[in-house]
């Protein structure tokens, strides 16, 4: 594939699945990845994908918001409360998600303010409610950004893909 070749929506609907998947994992675990790219996810020739490098990752006793200070990370997918405040929680690499879905189907690296053709190309190629779970996963506000449990709610909703009989999810208390 070139780098002009777009991936065909099956493809990315199994990566994405796939992700999500890992990151309930992580997020079950109470670790945060804290360098989620898409440098750092494999795929074998199976389409099994798995997330690596977790050289930076941090796990916690209690999960809910972590303030630390150094920020680490790559930084076009630094999700904004840690830039701002330090601050990791479980939705912080949910931005993170937004960043590499955006840049699956986009195959450019999200940038803030360079997305408005972007979103064209995503709304005429491809399923369009693809861009309301990317708007939902870049939210800045990290208290509106959707959480693992919601992405996997939208996919099943929104997108017919059966995620829930391959794991289970644990009712959020």
């Amino acid at each position: 594939m070139n780098d002009n070749t777009l991936i065909e929506e099956n493809i990315l609907i199994n990566i994405i699945k796939h992700l999500c998947i890992g990151i309930k994992e992580i997020h079950d675990s109470n670790i945060i990845h804290r360098n989620l790219k898409p440098e750092n996810i494999f795929i074998n020739k199976n389409m099994n994908i798995k997330i690596g490098d977790f050289g930076i990752s941090k796990q916690f006793d209690s999960y809910k918001i972590q303030i630390i200070n150094n920020k680490v990370g790559t930084s076009y997918n630094i999700a904004p409360e840690i830039l701002k405040n330090g601050i990791y929680n479980e939705k912080s690499y949910i931005y993170s998600l937004g960043g590499i879905i955006y840049e699956l189907f986009n195959l450019s690296i999200y940038f803030k303010d360079k997305i408005s053709d972007e979103i064209k190309k995503i709304n005429n190629i491809y399923n369009n409610k693809w861009q309301i779970l990317i708007d939902s996963l870049l939210q800045s506000d990290y208290n509106k950004r959707f959480d693992i449990y919601k992405v996997i709610q939208f996919l099943e909703n929104e997108l017919n893909n059966k995620i829930i009989g391959e794991i289970y999810i644990k009712k959020k208390m």
